[in-house]
């Protein structure tokens, strides 16, 4: 992705010729989209990039046949998982706030629009790579910023995923700024060094996506219920029972407030205890409905 130059400058190498997910979306693959039944309930949601081999699973509520309010749509291949997308449904589209996480750690967090990314988002790759601006009909489209690994950025323009030139490059290594060059292959170099008033103007800054809490949490719809392991009614301390109070006789003892920590009896170890479940929210998970592998 990067190699230093004789400046000490890490120079960008960028290949934007994909789409959220892959090739760029194009309107014919849009207009394909078709109708899917969700396998538990019959609920149905819109696939923007149709595939027979896909199943779909909705968590949420149904209105007139369709996935509508908020909750999590799964894709299956097979019994396998393939994705999730957290968001508010209308009428079997996603609208509004969202996220969407991939198998392999990539995620997106923006705004959706008739299910396809439109708005202000996020999207992370797992090499360290990130995107933060606007989004049109699935693709990166207007100011965004991409950052690499090494920290080096380019601030500017983007047209369908692909970068335009218009804007800066920043260095990580020196602080400073150098004209992005953009070849025909659409990939970013660092061109001459800014100066003077280029050098010193405010970068545009990218639109910032809606709060993950303003989206429904994936973890939560989608966890797993967790064994009682944590707090079992088998090890909790019995009740003292104290006898009648009489005139000779004490009153009975105020039982200790519970402890914050599982209680566990002697004769348990809790080392043979189940470790806590992980949260799916952390877990590699599949491709979206609506984006292209």
């Amino acid at each position: 992705m990067a190699r230093v130059t004789g400046r000490g400058i890490s120079t960008l190498v960028v290949v934007f010729v994909a789409g959220l997910m892959s090739a760029g979306v194009t309107a014919d693959a849009v207009a394909a989209e078709r109708l899917v039944a969700d396998t538990r309930q019959g609920c149905q949601v819109w696939d923007s990039y149709a595939d027979a081999r896909k199943t779909v699973a909705w968590e949420g509520p149904c209105k007139d046949g369709y996935a509508d309010g908020v909750g999590v749509l799964s894709w299956y291949s097979g019994a396998r998982l393939e994705g999730r997308q957290t968001a508010t449904f209308v009428a079997g589209r996603a609208q509004g706030a969202g996220e969407i996480l991939w198998e392999n750690g990539r995620r997106f967090t923006g705004t959706f629009k008739d299910g396809l990314a439109d708005g202000p988002g996020r999207f992370v790759w797992t090499d360290g790579r990130r995107y933060d601006g606007d989004w049109k009909a699935d693709h990166r489209t207007g100011e965004g910023t991409l950052t690499l690994p090494n920290g080096d950025r380019y601030v500017g323009r983007f047209e369908r995923n692909r970068p335009t030139g218009d804007g800066a490059y920043l260095s990580a290594a020196d602080g400073k700024r150098y004209a992005p060059l953009v070849d025909k292959d659409w990939r970013i170099t660092a061109g001459a060094p800014l100066d003077g008033a280029a050098a010193l103007a405010p970068l545009p800054q990218p639109p910032v996506p809606a709060p993950p809490s303003a989206a429904p949490v994936v973890s939560k719809p989608m966890a797993a219920p967790k064994a009682p392991v944590q707090r079992p009614t088998a090890l909790a301390p019995a009740p003292v029972v104290a006898p009648l109070p009489t005139a000779t006789v004490a009153p009975p003892a105020v039982p200790a407030a519970p402890s914050t920590a599982a209680p566990v009896s002697a004769s348990v170890d809790p080392r043979t205890l189940p470790p806590p479940l992980p949260e799916p929210v952390l877990e590699p998970v599949g491709k979206p409905l609506s984006l292209k592998p």
